[in-house]
C-alpha cells in the first residue's frame, strides 16, 4: 500500500513539474511564418479561370519570396475567383489576393492563433465597387440597378492613374486605419462625381416612389373593411367590456368609444402622417433646386446622418462625396479577366502597433509596387 502511494505521489509531483502556464513571452516566441489559408472559392471556369489564375501569382511573387514573418506572427496567403460582377456595368470577371497577419494568445493555457486579423492586404481585380458601397438615397435600390452612386470618404489624391483614397475610420471599428489605392487607366476613372442637381433629380424621383410604396403598405395594415364587419367587431368589443364590468373588472367602455376609430379614420391618420413627411422632404429639395446653375453643377456632397435638408461639405461628419459608374472606362473587347481596374486596400487595426506589426507593414510597404500591379491593366 505505501508503495502504491509512494507512485501516486511521484506521478502527480511528475505532472505538476512538467505542467506549463501559456505565457505571453510563450505567444511573442512563435515563430513567424506562411501558411496557405482557406481555400479558394471558385466560381470562373475556362478561359477567364485561366487568365485569372495566372494574374494572382503575381501578386503573390511580389509579397512573400524573402518576407520573414517576425516572431509572434502568422501570415496567410490565399486567393478567390468570385466570378462575374454584375451590380456594376463592367460585368467583368472578379477576383482577388490576400494577406492576412494574425498574432498568437494564451487560450487554455495552450498558445492559439489570434482569430483577429490585425493587419490585411487585399488587392482586387476589377471590382471598383468596393469605392461604390452605400445607397445614402431613401427608399430601396431595384436589384442590380446600373445607376446607383457610391461614394467617397475625401477628394483622392490622383497621380498617373494611381488613386489614393484617403478614408475616415470605419464606424464599427473605429480603430481601423485604411490605406486605400484604386488604380486605373492613364487618364480615366471608372466612376464621375454626382453633381447636386442631379442628386436632387435623383432624390425627388426616389421620393416619389418611396411615397408610393408606404401608401400601399400603410392600406394593406390598416384596410378598410365592409362597414357591416367593423359594427360587428365594435359591437362585441363593447359586450366584452359590458360582461366585464358586470364581473367587477371594470368599465372600460367609456375609454374605447373615446379613442375607437374606424378603419377609414385609422387610415386616413397614417396616410395624412406620409403625406406630411413626403410634403417636407419635398420641399427641402425644391428650395435646393432654386440654387444658381453654378452651385447646382458642383459635386454632391450628403450626410447619412438625419434627414437630408442641405449639401455638406468635405470632412464634415457623416458626410460622404457622392460617384457614379462610370460605363465608358471599360474596354468591352478585351475578354472579361483581362484587369481593368484594380483596387488595393491596406487595413490596420488597433493591434498593430506592436513592434512585430509595424515591422511587418514597413515591409509590405516595400515590397507594394502599384506601378507594376497598374502595368497589368488591359493586358
Amino acid at each position: 500500500m505505501k508503495k502504491l502511494i509512494t507512485i501516486l505521489i511521484l506521478v502527480v509531483s511528475s505532472n505538476s513539474i512538467f505542467a506549463q502556464t501559456c505565457t505571453k513571452a510563450d505567444t511573442e516566441n512563435v515563430p513567424g511564418v506562411w501558411k496557405p489559408g482557406i481555400k479558394s472559392t471558385i466560381s470562373l471556369s475556362g478561359a477567364d479561370l485561366i487568365k485569372a489564375k495566372s494574374v494572382t501569382p503575381i501578386a503573390d511573387n511580389m509579397m512573400r519570396p524573402g518576407f520573414e514573418v517576425p516572431k509572434g506572427l502568422e501570415a496567410t496567403y490565399f486567393s478567390a475567383y468570385l466570378g462575374f460582377n454584375n451590380n456594376l456595368g463592367n460585368n467583368l470577371a472578379q477576383y482577388y489576393y490576400i494577406n492576412r497577419f494574425n498574432h498568437f494568445m494564451c487560450y487554455n493555457n495552450q498558445v492559439t492563433r489570434n482569430p483577429d486579423s490585425q493587419i490585411i492586404l487585399r488587392i482586387t481585380f476589377n471590382d471598383p465597387g468596393i469605392i461604390f458601397s452605400r445607397d445614402v438615397l431613401p427608399g430601396e435600390w431595384q436589384e442590380n440597378e446600373k445607376d446607383h452612386f457610391g461614394w467617397l470618404d475625401n477628394f483622392p489624391d490622383q497621380k498617373n492613374g494611381i488613386i489614393y483614397t484617403k478614408a475616415t475610420p470605419d464606424s464599427a471599428q473605429f480603430t481601423r486605419q485604411p490605406d486605400r489605392w484604386l488604380l486605373t487607366y492613364d487618364g480615366k476613372l471608372p466612376y464621375a462625381y454626382v453633381t447636386r442637381l442631379e442628386y436632387l433629380q435623383k432624390r425627388k424621383e426616389k421620393l416619389d416612389k418611396s411615397y408610393i410604396k408606404e401608401n400601399e403598405l400603410t392600406k394593406s395594415i390598416y384596410p378598410i373593411r365592409p362597414k357591416a364587419e367593423q359594427e360587428k367587431e365594435k359591437a362585441e368589443v363593447l359586450q366584452k367590456y359590458k360582461d366585464e364590468a358586470a364581473k367587477g373588472y371594470g368599465d372600460w367602455t367609456n375609454r374605447y368609444l373615446q379613442n375607437y376609430q374606424t378603419d377609414e379614420q385609422k387610415q386616413e391618420v397614417y396616410l395624412k402622417s406620409n403625406a406630411e413627411n413626403y410634403q417636407k422632404s419635398i420641399r427641402a429639395v425644391d428650395n435646393l433646386l432654386k440654387m444658381p446653375e453654378k452651385e447646382l453643377q458642383k459635386t454632391a456632397i450628403v450626410s447619412d446622418l438625419g434627414e437630408f435638408t442641405a449639401f455638406s461639405n468635405e470632412g464634415d461628419v457623416g458626410a460622404h462625396i457622392l460617384i457614379k459608374e462610370n460605363p465608358e472606362y471599360y474596354n468591352s473587347k478585351l475578354p472579361k479577366a483581362v484587369p481593368q481596374v484594380i483596387f488595393v486596400t491596406l487595413t490596420r487595426y488597433d493591434g498593430s502597433s506592436k513592434p512585430n506589426y509595424i515591422t511587418v507593414y514597413n515591409e509590405i510597404m516595400s515590397r507594394l509596387d502599384l506601378e507594376k500591379l497598374k502595368g497589368l491593366l488591359g493586358k
